[in-house]
């Protein structure tokens, strides 16, 4: 099986090296020979003193020896760092290794590879292909210059380096996942929490511990540790949104709430920290590299993101299967057409209270008369063809079978009634985090953030 395409993009640029740097090795050998005339042996460069043209051949001939030498050295790690992370893949998958330590260990062989190509890369194979072929070819033999290129090559790829591995101030990774909304109570919401459990029971997982209320579109479950409001909540938590509550049906509604609580089951709390904040560790620091203007220069750090991919991608099957458990509890269409009214909702939540923040601002609205939830469900029914036309086959809605035109129909059908009473005092709870939504952005000067996130 061959490796990804970005594994043998990597493993192309030493191998090319090695053959590049060897024919240079051949090349100059040959000048030297040439230079010295046929009356000398054929290891000219061993014969002292030489003449300047010669001396300048064989200097070059020994620097494209050593950089083979690194080339074929950095191809021989990265071979075995893929053989190695495709090995802990295997015993992660078949049980007989720990997630967390299957992740943490191919975390740091990716990191340290990586770490080890970057200098070789930007030290040696780079500026040797730069300085024995487009320098030497020019004419250009000053060795001393070479050397100094050389050691600001190295210097660069330290700092460089340094640079990658140290923590981003300007991106900090939150310990504790932040959700804006109202705790709910069992005592106060018994059909909600009955609800869940039901879910709970039918897909064998446990049941969160908390459940929170707000307006933001989304339906997360998370083993993280969650602040609301400064309320800091433990082993499990459910944010259920209230617009959802009030647009999508009965079935839609538990297939979200059931896609969000498998994966809680499938996933610890350490280990979705671990997963979470290494991935957002590396993103920025990856977006800069891809779009460096030299794309060359991150291509030492491939195995690191293949192997963070690796995780990405895991998160993506839980997902799917987390959709699967849910179609068989609710119903494929449910389940597809709960998927494409929560994009379609999440995608206009943040125009909305944008324009619900200027509105306030001009003192064109009364505060007081403010329901943030039911104005924005009576925009999206009226909006409803608008968000038909949105709708496109995607790769989920083809695997579960559905037909599109059935979600069209759905979304053009959606009313404002309320599934069920999953939720007690669903009316005032809304008031209630309108009310708080509307201070943050009567007093918020910069433009709203996006909702909830567990990332």
């Amino acid at each position: 099986m061959l490796p990804p395409k970005p594994i043998r993009l990597v493993l192309a640029v030493p191998a090319a090296c090695v053959l590049l740097f060897l024919g240079l090795d051949i090349w100059y050998s040959l000048e030297a020979n040439r230079l010295a005339g046929d009356a000398t042996t054929s290891d000219v460069c061993s014969t002292r003193p030489l003449r300047r043209p010669v001396l300048e051949r064989c200097e070059s001939r020994s620097r494209a020896a050593f950089a083979a030498s690194a080339s074929a050295a950095a191809l021989a790690l990265l071979v075995a760092t893929y053989l190695a992370l495709n090995w802990l893949t295997v015993r992660v998958w078949s049980g007989r290794l720990p997630f967390l330590t299957g992740c943490r260990w191919g975390y740091r062989i990716a990191l340290g590879a990586s770490a080890a190509a970057w200098i070789i890369f930007m030290a040696v194979l780079y500026p040797m292909a730069f300085l024995l072929t487009f320098m030497r070819f020019l004419g250009s033999y000053w060795l001393e210059f070479d050397n100094f290129m050389i050691g600001i090559c190295l210097l660069s790829a330290v700092a460089g380096l340094a640079g990658l591995i140290r923590r981003d101030a300007g991106s900090p990774i939150p310990e504790d996942v932040h959700l804006t909304g109202v705790v709910a109570t069992e005592s106060e919401q018994r059909h909600l929490f009955l609800a869940i459990r039901q879910i709970a029971q039918f897909v064998k997982c446990d049941m969160p511990r908390n459940v929170v209320l707000g307006l933001d579109p989304a339906v997360i479950c998370t083993a993280r540790r969650v602040r609301v409001e400064g309320i800091l909540l433990t082993v499990g938590t459910l944010y259920l949104s209230l617009l959802y509550h009030r647009l999508l049906s009965e079935p839609e509604l538990m297939s979200l709430a059931t896609i969000a609580m498998v994966p809680l089951q499938m996933v610890s709390e350490e280990t979705e920290n671990w997963v979470l904040t290494t991935g957002q560790r590396w993103a920025r620091r990856r977006d800069r590299l891809d779009q460096a203007a030299l794309p060359v220069v991150g291509i030492a750090m491939t195995l690191l993101w293949y192997w963070l991919d690796v995780w990405a991608n895991w998160q993506a099957n839980i997902n799917g299967f987390a959709i699967r458990r849910a179609a068989v509890l609710t119903g494929r269409e449910n389940v597809a057409g709960a998927l494409s009214k929560a994009a379609s909702l999440s995608r206009r939540w943040m125009p909305f209270l944008q324009e619900i923040q200027a509105s306030l601002r001009r003192s064109e609205v009364q505060v007081a008369q403010l329901n943030l939830s039911s104005i924005f469900a009576a925009r999206m029914t009226g909006l409803a063809d608008e968000l038909v036309s949105e709708v496109v086959p995607n790769p989920w809605m083809s695997g579960l079978g559905v037909d599109v035109n059935e979600i069209k129909r759905r979304i053009g059908d959606m009313q404002l009634s309320r599934p069920a009473e999953w939720i007690a005092g669903a009316e005032s709870l809304e008031k209630e985090l309108s009310m708080a939504q509307i201070k943050r952005m009567v007093f918020l000067r910069e433009p709203m953030d996006s909702g909830p996130a567990v990332g």
